[in-house]
């Protein structure tokens, strides 16, 4: 199969350069490179002439002769997916791609990253990024109890990370038995994959100018450091995305009575029930919750 002739504009380069990056999208997302309902028709003239072909209806990839011509002008293609159970995964990491080429966030895929030991032998890690100059290996979680397993293994096992950000379908993964708390890191951020349009905003957010704006009143930083600031007698923690970390060093905190001032946890109303859960009698009664809107 041969391209056919076809002038390339801009946008098209882009995409192309995407999905031989990525390996497939999901067409819908097409539109993050035309910006208006036109990139349908024009999927379906790259299509025509061979530059993309459908996979499943629902996604797009490049196709031999497509990756030929980006090849044959120095531009890398990954191999395309020829595996259905993989689907799913592929196209949110692509979805998560277009928010942080937005953004212009530093990042690497899993594919981007082998050579090193641990890279070669954990399959379920999904790249690396940086947030709020804190570096962290990403994980995409299923809710699978078998796979749950398998993850925090896999988590166990690496000591090249401080920081982990897990991708959840699912909140509920986090509970009682898998409290994702790792001996060999720092901390650990579940993230509810719906949320991913908000990382790039929160990667650049003035934080205390959020709350001083929300509270109207100027804050101070906190003097306990489970919190970030501090009102009255009231201590602030903004915590948009679950970290079951940071939930573990409140629930020490107030074991062992270093504090009896209450701590106000900002975060989205999604996340109020399950970080409940999480927290022992002791920090339940010091604790309340506010709720973010979404982070502009």
């Amino acid at each position: 199969m041969n391209l056919k002739l076809i002038k390339l504009n801009e946008n098209d380069i882009k995409l192309l350069k995407f999905l031989a990056r990525f390996k497939l999208m999901n067409s819908n997302d097409a539109i993050y490179f035309y910006g208006s309902s036109y990139y349908q028709k024009r999927l379906q003239e790259l299509k025509k002439a061979n530059y993309i072909t459908r996979y499943y209806r629902t996604y797009i990839k490049l196709n031999p002769a497509s990756i030929r011509y980006l090849e044959s002008r120095n531009i890398r293609c990954e191999i395309p997916c020829r595996n259905k159970k993989y689907i799913e995964r592929l196209s949110f990491i692509s979805k998560l791609g277009i928010e942080l080429e937005k953004r212009r966030i530093q990042y690497k895929l899993s594919w981007e990253m082998k050579g090193n030991n641990y890279t070669d032998w954990s399959r379920r890690f999904i790249g690396e990024l940086t947030l709020r100059n804190e570096k962290y290996l990403m994980y995409y979680a299923k809710n699978d109890s078998r796979y749950i397993r398998q993850l925090q293994f896999d988590i166990n096992k690496d000591l090249s990370y401080q920081n982990v950000m897990i991708f959840v379908d699912d909140l509920n993964v986090i509970d009682n038995k898998n409290q994702f708390i790792f001996s060999n890191k720092m901390s650990c951020v579940l993230i509810h994959k719906k949320r991913i349009n908000s990382i790039g905003k929160f990667n650049n957010l003035d934080i205390k100018k959020i709350i001083e704006n929300e509270l109207g009143r100027i804050v101070t930083f906190s003097s306990i450091n489970i919190a970030d600031y501090k009102y009255m007698n009231t201590n602030i923690i903004y915590m948009p995305y679950i970290d079951t970390h940071r939930i573990a060093a409140i629930n020490n905190f107030y074991v062992l009575g270093l504090t009896e001032e209450p701590v106000e946890i900002w975060t989205y109303e999604e996340n109020f029930e399950k970080i409940k859960s999480l927290l022992n009698k002791e920090s339940k009664y010091l604790c309340s919750f506010r709720k973010i809107e979404e982070i502009r």
